[in-house]
């Protein structure tokens, strides 16, 4: 039988209690990106977050994996150019 090793996505979703998708716009995250890394590493730290690609219903999106509200509100706050991957709303989702 072969064995295998979880994706490290998996892990983190299941490890952390709080997931924050964005949207990625058609253009790329450009400079963002690098700003949001060190912006992560200096401010949070070691294991209270994580980054990673995510599903959305259109384009592409990435996910943050926070340990605290606070910490996701606070990076929210310091990117308002990232745009939450809210797809409630779109005529493609349906709820039973």
């Amino acid at each position: 039988m072969v064995r295998r090793t979880r994706l490290q996505s998996k892990t983190d979703d299941l490890a952390y209690p709080i997931r924050v998708k964005f949207r990625v716009p058609q253009s790329g995250l450009g400079a963002t990106i690098d700003r949001l890394a060190i912006w992560l590493r200096n401010e949070l730290g070691e294991n209270r977050y994580a980054m990673h690609s995510a599903s959305v219903l259109f384009g592409q999106g990435m996910a943050l994996h926070f340990r605290t509200l606070e910490d996701a509100q606070r990076c929210v706050d310091a990117f308002p150019e990232m745009k939450i991957a809210d797809g409630v709303g779109t005529s493609v989702y349906s709820s039973p």
